[in-house]
């Protein structure tokens, strides 16, 4: 029989930071021009026509031609009488107020989010309204332990929804079921994929990552913690039926692929070219790994140090982040070092942008925090102080600080919204003028 390594996972539980927002922030008249904006009141109460259809997901049963697994990996027979199915989750009654802790908006009235109650993230939520009321379109997961959702939602009705551990097993990686959801009528019903045994799905300090670039092709990354020696293994598994199946590109215990160093993010600009960001590694300089053939294989590349501190990746710690593939050519990434000189580190980011798939990287300084782009040249630089630039990063203007960290997504110029987050507690707000001023919104279930 052949020997697996054994991973010694490292992570210490993640401890779920709640937020609050002092909701217009602090500091800092904006500089992007602004309109006046009303107040957000309470949400209304009323559902929409669609509500009735939405609130009842069901799942579809698998093909009468699915393919039986290998013998070697059926499960033995049980000894004793056949266990109960476990109940699926419990969708949270109409008029109950939910809890957002991400938000995914596709147009000015229509997204979706992840929540549920009390900083859960076991519900799938759909909103018609701009995000004062939710239908809950959960799929039927069955309803075992503590656990998270992650997805990636393509448009107003096509959207996947895997499940995973709230935290890493104490003892390491076990063998344990994993399935994908898929919808293609915004949740009214979901279809389960075929499962697969996994030992390690991801937690709430490493979330899987997600990328579709149509409703058929689609890759997932199923993430372990630290292991030790730099060593943060991965499962990446591919589909090509919209979810149906899964194939397993690259696994821990059999690839060379991908298991080095902490991934950061993920990105797919058509169905073969893909990038992955790579932080906690030590090297020079910063690096990431680029495919050509639809996650098959993958080579490892440094980006060039700045065109305006050439040495400066020889003298810091480096790291890339918020991959975005704009089309198979053109991408763009953060890279943030961090120079350490006594008891004072300096942090410096970089915008890096290439227009021929990686053959020659333009770096330009930036404000730093996560990036989020409309377009390759209309985005945002989004940490505690907020920045916004309509060429590609040429050039960065403030337009707010504000006192909480964020989860966000824009659908356009000035309209967006944010999962904000205090040491103490979360809450969900929108913005019309494009970050300058926020508004608290007080979700709740529609009847």
């Amino acid at each position: 029989m052949k020997m697996r390594p054994v991973f010694l996972s490292l992570a210490i539980p993640f401890v779920l930071v709640l937020a609050g927002c002092n909701m217009p922030g602090v500091g800092g008249t904006p500089t992007k021009t602004t309109a006046a904006v009303p107040a957000i009141g309470q949400p209304t109460a009323s559902g929409s026509e669609s509500s009735a259809t939405l609130s009842a997901p069901t799942a579809s049963a698998a093909p009468a031609s699915e393919t039986p697994a290998p013998a070697t990996e059926t499960p033995a027979e049980p000894v004793g009488p056949t266990s109960t199915p476990a109940p699926a989750i419990v969708q949270i009654p109409a008029g109950n107020p939910v809890t957002i802790s991400e938000i995914h908006m596709i147009d000015a009235l229509q997204g979706w989010a992840l929540g549920g109650r009390e900083g859960a993230q076991d519900h799938v939520l759909v909103t018609e309204d701009g995000g004062l009321t939710w239908i809950d379109v959960t799929p039927p997961e069955p309803d075992v332990g503590a656990k998270a959702a992650s997805g990636f939602f393509r448009d107003t009705q096509t959207a996947w929804v895997l499940y995973y551990p709230e935290e890493e097993p104490y003892l390491g990686p076990r063998p344990m079921p994993f399935a994908v959801w898929s919808t293609a009528d915004r949740g009214a019903t979901w279809e389960r994929s075929d499962p697969l045994d996994l030992e390690f799905i991801g937690s709430r300090r490493d979330p899987p990552y997600l990328a579709f670039v149509d409703g058929q092709q689609g890759w997932i990354m199923a993430r372990l913690g630290p292991a030790g020696m730099h060593r943060y293994p991965v499962y990446l598994l591919h589909t090509a039926d919209g979810g149906a199946t899964l194939e397993v590109m690259h696994d821990p215990y059999e690839s060379a692929y991908l298991q080095s160093c902490a991934k950061s993010g993920m990105a797919f600009g058509d169905a073969r070219v893909g990038l992955v960001t790579i932080e906690n590694c030590p090297v020079d300089g910063a690096r990431i790994h680029w495919t050509q053939d639809g996650g098959l294989s993958w080579s490892t590349e440094g980006v060039p140090p700045p065109s305006s501190t050439p040495d400066l990746f020889q003298d810091s710690f480096c790291a890339s982040f918020s991959p975005w593939l704009f089309s198979p050519d053109q991408a763009a990434l953060g890279v943030r070092c961090t120079l350490y000189d006594g008891d004072n580190p300096q942090t410096l980011s970089f915008l890096y942008r290439t227009q021929n798939g990686g053959a020659t990287w333009e770096s330009l300084p930036y404000p730093g925090g996560g990036l989020y782009f409309l377009d390759p040249q209309r985005g945002w630089a989004l940490g505690r102080e907020i920045y916004w630039t309509a060429d590609g990063g040429q050039s960065w203007v403030k337009v707010k600080q504000v006192a909480w960290d964020g989860q966000f997504s824009f659908v356009d110029d000035d309209l967006g919204w944010a999962v904000a987050r205090t040491e103490a507690e979360v809450a969900l707000v929108r913005t019309q003028d494009g970050g300058a001023t926020w508004q608290i919104i007080e979700p709740q279930v529609a009847p």
